[in-house]
């Protein structure tokens, strides 16, 4: 034992030096930033998914609303006094309506609060030296005002919570378009149909199924739903290219780090990077592109149920179901389940429009359906008459901007009538639109190629568009994260 100056060496006891911490520390953060940097991008991706459905239903809650309130009655909650914690259509920081105060849905004159109608067939007239009228339907006598000249009115509300995030919602009301053509000059005519009021409709016999009008939009309900499967397909496709490089950056590092064990010189490797999002795999499908793979059938069950005493109730039930294709795996990963050949599709089904409705009396059907295809002849209705009474059954085919009166291709109509004990059903169908009737055959006689009814009509056709942008943005299209499109009737 050899004692120099108070130091005490005995055999090997070399320490570590400087460099070599620096070196762990740069190799330990070469590892470490591309794994945080995963992380990141997971949890990225997540809250853009959670931002979507939340944008989703925000925007849902106030088509609902729309479709609720009516024209009018949004026009007036939009234009009142309510404080903005405790407004109708939702809780919010503020809530207005947009435009010049002269072109307005609703206007003040002499105190009173008028709801100024959108123009309907023409524009607004020339002006005129003859005293002006009241516009408003309700009222015969009291102040007027100047018709309405804008095409449209938007609403707008601010700092609108949906989970546990806030957005800036509008909602676009418009006349729709007349499908019949264009005015002389070119230009498009504004919707001047007279549709029946559906609630003149709805009786004790008369059933009217509106799934437009129940629901917003089922079919952009569902077409989102099956484009966030792709999304998850297409990310899982994306997430397994950065594993396999997380996997090669952790064998070369320990190939290096093996190599240093063995007394052998060796460079840090270079870790590799993720590859670019837009390189990995195919891109998401638009909705449009989703279309293709998705059909769509609406079925009807009619039930007639004995209640004693020789009377009778009936029982009406009606479903969307919406089946996709899992062509070449665009959908779910899991092929044995949903094969790419089709042969098993991804089901959807929505029935909350009309479940369990009952009727002491029931003779007629109103089913009101969009078409989710151009091509009609991929649109299928399934009609299970369980009743022994004759059935009018009208089919009204509504939306896509069409004259479903001159269209080729037909609908396909299965129907099932154990009521009947003869050849031929006892259900007459009365539609805009030719059928191609499957199942139990209908007589020519009952065979109706038009949808005339005797009740007065007072309804028109409005589009509806409901925008969410993120909060704070002052509703710049750029920062827009969702929209709704629907069609409503109203007065």
């Amino acid at each position: 034992m050899i004692r120099h100056k108070g130091i005490l060496r005995s055999g090997n006891n070399k320490g570590i030096s400087l460099v070599e911490v620096i070196i762990s520390l740069l190799i330990l953060m070469i590892i470490v930033v591309p794994i945080l940097s995963g992380f990141v991008s997971s949890s990225q991706a997540n809250r853009h998914a959670k931002n979507k459905i939340y944008a989703g239903t925000a925007a849902d809650n106030l088509m609902e609303n729309v479709k609720a309130l009516g024209v009018k009655g949004i026009a007036m909650e939009f234009n009142g006094d309510a404080d903005p914690a405790d407004f109708r259509i939702a809780k919010c920081t503020s809530y207005s309506e947009a435009g010049e105060e002269d072109n307005k849905s609703v206007r003040t004159s002499e105190g009173n609060k008028i709801f100024i109608p959108l123009p309907t067939l023409n524009p607004a007239p020339a002006a005129s030296t003859e005293p002006a009228v009241p516009v408003d339907p309700e009222a015969t006598e009291g102040p007027t005002v100047a018709p309405a000249t804008n095409p449209s009115y938007t609403y707008r509300m601010t700092g609108v919570e949906e989970g546990t995030e806030s957005y800036d919602i509008e909602a676009i009301i418009s006349v729709a378009a007349d499908h019949s053509g264009q005015k002389d000059d070119g230009s498009k005519k504004v919707n001047s149909y007279q549709f029946a009021n559906l609630a003149a409709f709805e009786s004790d016999s008369i059933s009217v199924i509106n799934p437009t009008l129940a629901g917003s939009s089922y079919d952009d309900k569902v077409l989102s739903f099956y484009s966030n499967m792709n999304q998850r397909v297409v990310d899982a496709v994306y997430y397994d290219k950065c594993k396999d490089v997380d996997k090669r950056n952790r064998e070369a590092y320990d190939e290096y780090y093996a190599a240093i064990e063995r007394g052998e010189a060796a460079v840090p490797p270079e870790p590799e990077e993720y590859p670019a999002r837009e390189s990995v795999g195919a891109a998401p499908l638009t909705k449009e592109q989703v279309k293709q793979y998705v059909s769509k059938k609406m079925t009807l069950t009619v039930e007639e149920l004995p209640v004693g005493g020789g009377a009778s109730k009936w029982r009406v039930n009606s479903e969307l179901v919406y089946s996709c294709k899992n062509t070449d795996g665009l959908f779910s990963k899991n092929t044995t389940e949903y094969p790419v050949d089709g042969s098993v599709t991804i089901d959807k089904t929505y029935k909350g429009f009309c479940v369990n409705r009952y009727y002491n009396s029931l003779d007629t059907v109103m089913l009101m359906y969009t078409p989710l295809q151009d091509n009609l002849a991929l649109e299928n209705i399934t009609v299970d008459k369980k009743s022994t009474n004759p059935l009018d059954l009208y089919v009204v085919m509504q939306g896509r901007d069409k004259d479903y009166s001159v269209v080729m291709n037909k609908p396909n109509i299965n129907i099932s009538d154990t009521g009947s004990d003869g050849i031929y059903s006892n259900i007459s169908l009365f539609s805009q639109v030719n059928m191609n009737v499957t199942g139990k055959p209908i007589k020519d006689v009952n065979m109706h190629a038009n949808l005339i009814s005797e009740l007065a009509a007072g309804n028109r056709l409005y589009n509806v568009t409901v925008n969410v942008y993120e909060a704070g943005t002052d509703f710049n299209p750029a920062n827009l994260v969702t929209q709704v499109d629907s069609t409503i009737l109203d007065e």
